[in-house]
């Protein structure tokens, strides 16, 4: 397979989705993308039938398409790219898809278990947004209260999680926090990072374990790390 829309075909043969949906448009020409490496990384270590679950329990085929489809899509998407971000790390390389209750997303035999978290804004916030054709005015207190909420809040939240996580599996040499933080659509300003980085520079982080945050599409080149060395 050379990009997504190559692994689109495979987990949904001969199945149509409606246009605008995420799916149609990534089998549209051209058929490449900036995630073949992604691709490539996850075919490398022998994950695509588990991500073509993943997918296909996101974003279902013989239900109505709701938008709330897509963005699911890219939740397990984001844990693809999490996979391929540890493939091309000395320390930790392949790991797998895990599809246990209550445990970490991705599991690094012998070497880490890995959360990811999608970080976007919310479905009620992406409805307010498409009914109002993607104009909404903001105010500075506006735009403050969302990246309260929507930023630092889900960060949080997410390590909270996370950590439940790790305490219910077997103890690895690393525990990995992975956060893509996904608020392209309007950009947040550069005060929203700033807070980012005072956040995480804040976080009690236990030994062993470490933050990442990546941003937007940038899924190989971390913007911050904290904690526990990754080699």
């Amino acid at each position: 397979m050379d990009n997504l829309s190559d692994l689109y075909d495979e987990c949904w043969p001969g199945i149509e989705f409606p246009s605008g949906c995420s799916v149609s448009e990534r089998r549209e020409p051209p058929r490449n993308d900036d995630l073949a490496a992604v691709v490539d990384a996850v075919t490398k270590c022998g994950a695509t039938a588990d991500l073509c679950r993943k997918l296909r329990g996101a974003h279902p085929a013989h239900k109505p398409h709701l938008e709330r489809h897509d963005r699911r899509l890219w939740d397990a998407i984001v844990e693809a790219e999490a996979l391929a971000w540890a493939d091309g790390l000395p320390g930790l390389g392949c790991g797998s898809f895990s599809f246990v209750t209550g445990a970490p997303d991705l599991h690094l035999p012998k070497r880490a278990w890995i959360e990811v978290k999608n970080i976007n804004r919310s479905d009620a916030w992406w409805d307010n947004w498409n009914r109002s054709g993607g104009i909404m005015i903001s105010r500075v207190a506006s735009e403050a209260d969302e990246l309260h909420k929507t930023v630092t809040n889900k960060l949080q939240e997410g390590w909270n999680d996370a950590q439940r996580k790790f305490a219910r599996v077997e103890r690895e040499p690393l525990s990995i926090v992975y956060f893509s933080v996904r608020l392209e659509a309007p950009p947040l300003p550069r005060v929203a990072w700033t807070q980012i980085e005072h956040w995480l520079n804040s976080l009690h982080i236990p030994e062993g374990c470490s933050a990442v945050v990546t941003k937007n599409d940038n899924w190989g080149s971390p913007e911050m790390v904290r904690g526990a060395p990754l080699s």
